[in-house]
């Protein structure tokens, strides 16, 4: 979530920047209308946007066995609860509570006003009569100006203009859009200054409206000075401002030409491709050749590929050529079948060639009663055995227990310590637990056992570790 409130607020300083470098002070007010409006939609929408690039995969697999088995006494490690999200959130929450109300609050505010007072509707406006002195301001097509000076026909014709270019243009839309924005970022400083520029923009187009109309401009600027202020608005309300009134004057006078116009667009193209290369996700996916464990754990890949088959088949056909009884494995072969052996559909590994039984494996009935507490540990030759056993195929305990001897673990079978190399002869007919020395975290030990341990067992025979 931070990284995306970071992406988003970095696209927006960037449309904000180019606003004031390059639009704000062009005659160009609706387009700028639209630039800033639109500019929200990208800015949270850029983070949003993912590549996928499909990149060829290394043809090493990388067991990654120690840092995904889940450890029994891995509390012992804990370092405390993190407590920071949970107080980051209720800041947050807060801050959207007291700013809604505030909105909920101005809202409320300006629909009793609209409620209480009178009003006299045309085709187009509703002018609410307010008994006390406000500057005129309007609310999508309600316009609010004080009912004496409107009774005794004090108000210019050219600030009715003004309102009414704000009523017709829908800017109360815009003013809404951005104030429940700014509840929801409340935080971020950014919104204040859009909301400032938005509103400005408004006033550039009431101006353009009333001066379209045939009005002088040194008259109407003459007005907008006798009835300028700088008395507190409502919020969500458009009124005359004297703080923009220099500015205002300024934009009147500029004439901007289709050129210059076009020039400001084109340039908006590079700015958008920089914002989508730099702030938008990339996802880095292998073709084909995954890693063993992490395919296990996903399971994106559904089915190999025909490449894929090939390749198995081939392997397949090596090793079930040679009688099982004298059957060597080499090791990368043997993880390379289980790995696409497990990338095969159901039908596939019906219509393709058999994955081969090393030694320990048996295709025996269920009605035989040899289980592995019948071999004499000692006498295991990890080549050549060939002992008749009830089957306990399972590829991925070969991968760990070889992974966990490529650690240095210690491997234990019964209470009695054995090599790594009878530990993987092991592997698929027993169950094992790893677990670290509580002593030495840094040693690891794998009980094994024809049952899986129980904690009471493990406790024992850990103590001589």
């Amino acid at each position: 979530m931070l990284i995306y409130i970071v992406k988003s607020s970095a696209c927006l300083a960037i449309f904000l920047c180019f606003y004031m470098l390059f639009l704000e002070k062009e005659n160009m007010h609706v387009f700028k209308r639209f630039y800033l409006l639109f500019a929200i939609a990208i800015a949270f929408g850029i983070p949003l946007v993912t590549f996928t690039q499909y990149v060829a995969a290394s043809t090493e697999t990388i067991p990654q066995i120690m840092g995904n088995l889940p450890l029994q006494n891995e509390a012992q490690f804990a370092t405390g609860q993190d407590y920071a999200p949970a107080v980051l959130w209720s800041i947050y929450g807060l801050g959207v509570l007291v700013f809604g109300i505030l909105f909920l609050k101005s809202l409320t505010h300006v629909l009793l006003t609209i409620k209480h007072n009178t009003k006299l509707e045309n085709d187009h406006f509703t002018m609410v009569l307010l008994p006390n002195f406000v500057i005129p301001h309007t609310f999508f097509n309600y316009i609010f100006i004080n009912r004496y000076t409107f009774e005794t026909q004090q108000i210019p014709r050219d600030v009715l203009l003004h309102e009414e270019a704000h009523a017709l243009q829908k800017h109360s839309l815009d003013i809404l859009c951005i104030e429940i924005l700014q509840v929801i970022f409340w935080f971020n400083p950014l919104m204040y200054v859009l909301k400032h520029k938005i509103k400005m923009n408004h006033e550039f187009l009431a101006d353009q409206a009333v001066l379209k109309t045939g009005i002088n401009t040194s008259t109407y600027q003459n007005m907008l000075l006798a009835f300028s202020s700088n008395a507190l608005q409502p919020q969500l309300a458009n009124a005359i401002n004297y703080s923009l009134i220099k500015k205002r004057f300024i934009i009147m006078k500029k004439q901007t030409s289709k050129k210059a116009a076009w020039l400001r667009c084109m340039l908006l193209l590079p700015m958008l491709s920089f914002l989508l290369f730099s702030f938008s996700a990339k996802i880095l996916v292998q073709e084909e050749k995954t890693n063993v464990l992490e395919f296990e754990s996903t399971g994106v890949q559904e089915k190999a590929s025909q490449k894929q088959i090939l390749e198995y088949n081939a392997l397949a056909k090596k090793y079930n050529g040679q009688p099982r009884a004298k059957r060597v494995f080499e090791l990368q072969d043997l993880r390379r079948m289980e790995y696409l052996y497990g990338l095969l559909a159901p039908l596939q590994k019906r219509k393709n060639e058999p994955f081969p039984l090393h030694p320990l494996q048996h295709t025996a009935t269920p009605d035989v009663n040899h289980t592995i507490a019948d071999i004499e540990i000692d006498a295991i030759d990890v080549a050549t055995i060939n002992v008749d056993i009830a089957p306990k195929v399972n590829a991925a305990s070969t991968d760990h227990i070889i992974g966990l001897a490529q650690g240095d673990a210690i491997f234990d079978y019964n209470g009695k310590e054995i090599s790594s190399e009878k530990a993987i002869a092991l592997a698929e007919v027993t169950d094992f637990v790893v677990q670290r020395v509580p002593d030495n975290p840094q040693k690891v030990v794998v009980y094994m056992s024809e049952n899986r341990p129980s904690p009471r067992q493990i406790k024992i025979r850990s103590k001589k570790y």
